[in-house]
């Protein structure tokens, strides 16, 4: 499961690239068969400038674990930084 939140960060978006997204700071709270889980995200997109920040917020998300597997059942995304361009 935490690999999922992990799958892509860098520091900076691959050449070609417009933009990445990297989830940071990720806690989750297991309590059986259900899970609450709390992490911060960014986007970093290409520029004429270099990288920049486009926009970057968290999710706090409900997850159930259904037939093995871990599942969503609700995501919340906070913006906190919005790109205005």
């Amino acid at each position: 499961m935490l690999r999922r939140w992990s799958v892509g960060c860098g520091i900076r978006p691959l050449p070609g690239r417009a933009s990445s997204t990297h989830c940071t700071n990720i806690v989750i709270k297991l309590d059986g068969g259900t899970a609450k889980a709390f992490s911060n995200w960014v986007t970093v997109q290409n520029s004429a400038q270099g990288p920049k920040i486009g926009s970057a917020g968290s999710y706090t998300d409900d997850l159930v674990k259904q037939d093995g597997r871990w599942l969503f059942r609700y995501r919340k995304i906070d913006r906190f930084i919005h790109d205005k361009a």
